[in-house]
C-alpha cells in the first residue's frame, strides 16, 4: 500500500511539472521546426494582431515566417538552450480568408527545415488595396483561400541636384516601403538612405528593390555640364508619403509579476520615432492572453521623453483593463505612430511575460 501510495506521488509531481514545461513534443532525433502559436483551425478579426510563435530543437541562424508560402517577415530568434530556439514575430492579415501559416528555419551550414501547416480563418471586411498573385496566369477566379494578398513595394528614388559641374558633388536619396532589399548599382543598401557622389562625367544610378510584390526599378541620371551651360534648378524633393522611422523598440523589464512581492508588477515600453515632416501622435495597442483566453485590445497614447523617444508603462491596472486574471501568460502590442501629414507606420514588439506570484 505504502509502495502504491508513493508511485502516485511521484505520478502527480511528475504531471505538475510537465505542466510548467516548454512544449517539446517536436524534439526527437530528426531537424523539427513546430508552430506553438497560433493554434490550428482557429479563427480572428482582420487587422487583428496575431502572434506568431515557433521552436527548434537545432541550432538556427535565421527564421521566416510565410503565408501561403510566401515569405512574410523574419523572425526574432531566442537560444532558449544549446539545441532549442525560439522564434516570434507578430502578424496583421488584413484580408478575410482562409490561411496556411508556415515557419522556415535555417540551420548555419545552409539546410533549410520547414514546420507542419497551421490553418487559420481571418473573418472580417477589408478596405485595404493589395495584389493578388497566383502560382499562374490561368488560375481561377480570385478567392480568399486561393490567393495571397501582397502589399505592392513603393520606392522614391531623387538626387539634390540632377546637374553637376565638373568634380562637384551631390546626394542621392531614396525611401521604401515593403521592399526586402535594396541595390544601388548591383551593391547593397539600406532600405531608407542617402549616399554623396562626386562626378567627372554623367553617370547612372538604378536603385533595384526586392519585394514580396515582384522587384521594382528607379533609374535617374546625374549631368554633367559644359562650362558654357547653366546649371538646372535643384529638384524639388517628393512629397511626404511615407510614414516616421521606428527603431530602438524595447520593454523594460520583458517580464512582470502579478504580485509586488515577487518582483516588478510594470513594465516601460520605450521606442523612437522620428520624421522629416514631425511627429503628430505615437500610440500602442495591447492585449493581454492567458492560455486560449484572449483579452479585449486596448489602445493608449504614448508620450514624449525628448529627441524622438516614446515610453508609456504598463502595469496591473492596464493588464486588467483588458483580461482580469491575466497570469500566467503574455501581452503582445503595436506601436502606431503619425506624422503631421498624417502618413502612418507600426511595429509590432516582443511579447512581455506575466507571471503568477505565489508569495
Amino acid at each position: 500500500m505504502i509502495k502504491t501510495r508513493l508511485l502516485c506521488v511521484l505520478f502527480i509531481i511528475g504531471l505538475l511539472s510537465t505542466a510548467c514545461t516548454l512544449e517539446t513534443s517536436g524534439l526527437g532525433p530528426s531537424y523539427t521546426v513546430w508552430i506553438d502559436a497560433p493554434r490550428d483551425r482557429t479563427e480572428h478579426p482582420v487587422n487583428g494582431i496575431i502572434a506568431i510563435h515557433a521552436h527548434t530543437n537545432f541550432e538556427v541562424n535565421r527564421m521566416v515566417f510565410l503565408v501561403n508560402g510566401v515569405g512574410i517577415s523574419e523572425m526574432e530568434i531566442t537560444a532558449i538552450d544549446d539545441n532549442l530556439y525560439e522564434g516570434r514575430v507578430f502578424w496583421t492579415p488584413i484580408i478575410p480568408g482562409d490561411y496556411s501559416l508556415t515557419v522556415r528555419a535555417y540551420i548555419p551550414t545552409g539546410r533549410q527545415v520547414g514546420s507542419h501547416v497551421v490553418r487559420v480563418k481571418i473573418l472580417g471586411t477589408s478596405t485595404s488595396e493589395m495584389l493578388y498573385v497566383t502560382e499562374t496566369s490561368t488560375a481561377p477566379a480570385p478567392t480568399a483561400a486561393s490567393f495571397t494578398p501582397i502589399p505592392l513595394a513603393q520606392v522614391n528614388f531623387w538626387s539634390d541636384s540632377p546637374t553637376l559641374a565638373r568634380g562637384s558633388c551631390t546626394f542621392l536619396r531614396w525611401n521604401s516601403v515593403f521592399a526586402t532589399s535594396l541595390t544601388l548599382n548591383g551593391s547593397p543598401v539600406p532600405l531608407m538612405s542617402s549616399q554623396q557622389v562626386c562626378l567627372n562625367e554623367t553617370t547612372s544610378y538604378t536603385l533595384h528593390a526586392e519585394a514580396p510584390s515582384g522587384p521594382v526599378d528607379r533609374t535617374l541620371t546625374i549631368s554633367i555640364l559644359q562650362p558654357t551651360q547653366t546649371p538646372k534648378p535643384l529638384v524639388t524633393v517628393p512629397a511626404d508619403t511615407s510614414g516616421p522611422a521606428l527603431s530602438n523598440l524595447s520593454n523594460n523589464p520583458t517580464s512582470v509579476f502579478d504580485g509586488t512581492s515577487c518582483g516588478a508588477t510594470s513594465t516601460v515600453v520605450n521606442i523612437n520615432a522620428t520624421d522629416p515632416s514631425g511627429i503628430s501622435k505615437v500610440e500602442i495597442t495591447y492585449r493581454a492572453v492567458r492560455g486560449s483566453t484572449q483579452g479585449q485590445w486596448r489602445t493608449l497614447t504614448m508620450t514624449t521623453s525628448g529627441g524622438g523617444n516614446y515610453q508609456i508603462t504598463l502595469g496591473p491596472s492596464e493588464f486588467t483593463s483588458s483580461l482580469s486574471l491575466y497570469a500566467p501568460g503574455f501581452v503582445e502590442y503595436t506601436i502606431k505612430a503619425w506624422d503631421t501629414k498624417n502618413n502612418m507606420s507600426q511595429q509590432g514588439g516582443i511579447a512581455i511575460e506575466t507571471k503568477t506570484c505565489l508569495i
